[in-house]
Order: structure tokens, then C-alpha cells, then sequence
């Protein structure tokens, strides 16, 4: 091994800013403890950890990506009724490193990582899904230098490791806690999106290490009806952590506002805390505190459009946008308020137009002139426009079609409706 090489790797993939550690200081820590670090990462063993239910697709990917790193593989089967015991036993016979389990299934996460936590020898601990893989090249021995490295530099703290994850629709890259020193300081918690925390001082390093994750395409989220099982579950770490913002900024929207009521007094009582004052927000997990800060935003904004609380949604806006300028969620919201008052406006206006051409019509000295006024005024051409911004474009549309216009009259009014022809 060049000392080049692991300092290289070392600097591209590990968060030098988590580990309150500068290139200067990293170099000279290492120089002057080099052998004693290597000595330390000799006597490292990592331990792998998966969860399983019903994964036969995808649990031979999670195992590939076990073996590059771990010493021991151990798989924890929660209740499979398909084929994915079948392919573990199969992955058995050929590599001895590999050990099954099982371990009953309570609805609550933390518990079942808690479980098998007891049950894998000491060292480090890498969690995998089920349906994740490791997109990353990850050479063990560098790795586990690494982790020596870590343990050298935060003797006496609990240590984890965040990995980025990413996968489905989603453009969102967070990191989640996936290796870990077990410590008996150390413990999961939460029914569901489960974490990390310590009775101990905890060092949280975020790396560029990256997980691709299968479980957040629609099939799979339909097949384990997650966005419900997820709220409920979500809605009992609510009820012992009320005040934890990130649970309710992870809780599914379409579930959540099933009980409007509640829902907005907690994104309320949050956005109140993020937006009028200074205090910390009770959040367990350090890596994405501002995230949550703005989905919790973002989501209120939205049950406030949902409610028709549209000045209370726009002045929302223009705050959380001073102070998360560059959230696009909120850019387009702002733009997506701003034509709605267009929209609005516009249908007010055909309204009001109706009303006083029908009220003209109904006068028998003008209702002669009418077809030549309207001629000249260009009334169904100024119906068209307001139609079209009003989003009634099938009336405005064959309205369009109907008049009896020149060349350059058409093509001046189809400039209005031609991204929504075909509608």
C-alpha cells in the first residue's frame, strides 16, 4: 500500500469538515501514526446486517455487495413467504461466510436492528436492505484503514458512518447511517426510519460512499403498501417524540393530510419554530436538519393551498423563500401561486364580461348593432385570451376554431394556447 494512494482515498471519500480535520493535520496525523493505525485496522472485523422479508428479487444483489467488505454476512429473515429463504440458502452453499436468521417481525424497526444487533459478533457493523446494492468501488482494505483511522482519531466516542443513498423517482442524495461501531452505548430508534443514538458522545462522518436503493420505485412501494404502514408507523415515534421535526417532515403527504386538522397544527407549530425563532429544533439526525426544516415548509404551504388559505400560503412563501433561497420546491410554488391569482383574475373577468355583453344584448336598440361591435371591439377574440389564462382552454380552443379571423389575428391568439393544444 502507497501511503499516497490511502490518503487519496481518504480525502475524496470521507467528510474532513465531520471529522473536524484538516488535509494538513490529516497528513500529519498519519505520518507521525501510521504504523499504529495499521496495526489497529489488522484487527478489524465488519460484520454485515439485512433485514429481510419477501426480497427474492433483489436479496443476491444486497449479498454481492455484502462480500465486497464484510467479513461475515448475516441475514435476518423477518417472515418471507416467497422464494427470497431459498436463494439465501443457495448463497450458503457456496460461501461459508454467509449465516441466516430468523427473528419475529413487530412492526417496529429499531426493535428487529436491536435484535440482530445482539446477535453479530463485536466490531463494525454494515447495514444493507434488502433491495439496496453498493454502486461504490470500496476496496477493504483501505476501508478498514480507515475506520482505524476514526477510532484513532475519536477514541472514546460512538462512531457512524453515513452513506449516500439514492434510487427511484426520487432526485433526492441523503446519507444514512450504514456502518457502525457496535458499543453497548449504541441503540436504534423509532418504529420506522429508524436511527442511531447514544447514551455516549456520537461522531456522525458522512462519506461519499454510495447505495443505490430499489425500494422507492412505485412497484415496490405499492407491494409493501409503504406510504401507509410508513405513516402509521411514523405517527407512533410522533406520539413518543412529538416535538422531533423530522418525523413529521418524513410522514407521506396524501396519507397525512387524511387528518387535516392535526397535520396542520403540527406543520404550523413547526414553521413557526423555523421561521419566527432562533431556538434548535429537536432533531436526532444531524445530516439533514435543513432538509427537514424545508419539506416541513413546503408541506404546510401545500395543505394550505389545499385548504384555500391563499394569502396565509403566499405570505409563507415569501418568508421560507428568504430563508431557503435556493429550494426549488418553493420557487415553484411561489410561481404556481402567482398564476393561480392569474387564473383567478381571468375567471372573474370571463364572468364579468358575460354578464355585461348579455345584459347589452338583452337592450333592443343594441342587440342590432351587436355583430358589428363585436366586430370591430374584437369581443370573442379578448374571450379567447381571458379564456386561455383562465385555463379553460377546450372552450377557448373551439371558440378559436369558430371565428371568423385573418392570418395574422389567428396566429397573434394562438401564440396563447399552443403549449395546452392538446388538451
Amino acid at each position: 500500500m502507497r501511503d499516497k494512494d490511502f490518503i487519496t482515498f481518504f480525502i475524496e471519500n470521507f467528510n474532513l469538515k465531520d471529522l473536524d480535520i484538516t488535509e494538513r493535520n490529516l497528513l500529519e496525523i498519519w505520518n507521525e501514526n501510521k504504523q499504529e493505525i495499521i496495526l489497529k485496522s489488522i484487527r478489524i472485523k465488519i460484520n454485515s446486517v439485512t433485514l429481510v422479508k419477501n426480497q427474492e428479487a433483489h436479496i443476491s444483489q444486497s449479498i454481492e455487495s455484502s462480500k465486497i467488505i464484510a467479513d461475515k454476512i448475516f441475514i435476518f429473515d423477518t417472515g418471507s413467504t416467497d422464494g427470497t429463504v431459498k436463494v439465501i440458502e443457495k448463497e450458503q452453499k457456496v460461501d461459508k461466510r454467509i449465516f441466516l436468521n430468523y427473528i419475529s417481525w413487530t412492526e417496529n424497526f429499531a426493535e428487529a436492528r436491536n435484535k440482530a444487533d445482539d446477535l453479530v459478533p463485536e466490531g463494525w457493523v454494515f447495514l444493507i436492505d434488502s433491495d439496496e446494492k453498493l454502486v461504490s468501488e470500496l476496496p477493504a482494505d483501505f476501508l478498514k484503514i480507515s475506520l482505524a483511522f476514526i477510532e484513532f482519531l475519536y477514541p472514546k466516542y460512538d462512531l457512524a458512518i453515513g452513506f449516500k443513498q439514492t434510487g427511484g423517482e426520487s432526485l433526492v442524495t441523503n446519507w444514512v447511517d450504514r456502518l457502525y461501531k457496535k458499543s453497548n452505548t449504541l441503540n436504534f430508534f423509532g418504529h420506522v426510519h429508524e436511527e442511531l443514538r447514544s447514551t455516549n458522545q456520537l461522531k456522525k462522518i458522512r462519506t461519499q460512499f454510495t447505495l443505490e436503493n430499489y425500494g422507492r420505485t412505485d412497484e415496490q412501494k405499492e407491494k409493501f403498501d409503504k406510504a401507509r404502514r410508513y405513516y402509521n408507523l411514523l405517527l407512533r415515534n410522533i406520539k413518543e417524540e412529538p416535538d422531533n421535526i423530522k418525523l413529521v417532515a418524513l410522514l407521506p403527504f396524501e396519507e397525512a393530510i387524511k387528518k387535516k386538522q392535526w397535520y396542520l397544527e403540527r406543520l404550523e407549530f413547526f414553521a413557526k419554530k423555523i421561521l419566527y425563532k432562533s431556538e434548535s429544533l429537536p432533531c436526532a439526525e444531524m445530516y439533514e436538519t435543513s432538509f427537514f426544516q424545508e419539506t416541513v415548509l413546503v408541506d404546510y404551504i401545500r395543505l394550505l393551498l389545499l385548504l384555500g388559505q391563499l394569502e396565509v400560503a403566499e405570505e409563507l412563501i415569501y418568508l421560507s423563500r428568504k430563508r431557503f433561497p435556493t429550494n426549488t420546491s418553493l420557487l415553484f410554488l411561489y410561481y404556481y401561486i402567482k398564476n393561480n391569482a392569474i387564473v383567478m383574475n381571468a375567471t372573474k373577468l370571463v364572468s364579468d364580461l358575460k354578464n355585461d355583453i348579455r345584459e347589452l344584448k338583452n337592450d333592443n336598440k343594441f342587440q342590432q348593432k351587436w355583430k358589428h361591435y363585436a366586430s370591430i371591439f374584437g369581443f370573442e377574440e379578448l374571450l379567447v385570451k381571458l379564456l386561455l389564462k383562465s385555463e379553460k382552454y377546450n372552450v377557448a380552443i373551439s371558440l378559436l376554431d369558430s371565428l371568423d379571423l385573418n392570418n395574422n389575428e389567428k396566429t397573434l391568439i394562438s401564440e396563447e394556447k399552443r403549449y395546452f393544444s392538446d388538451k
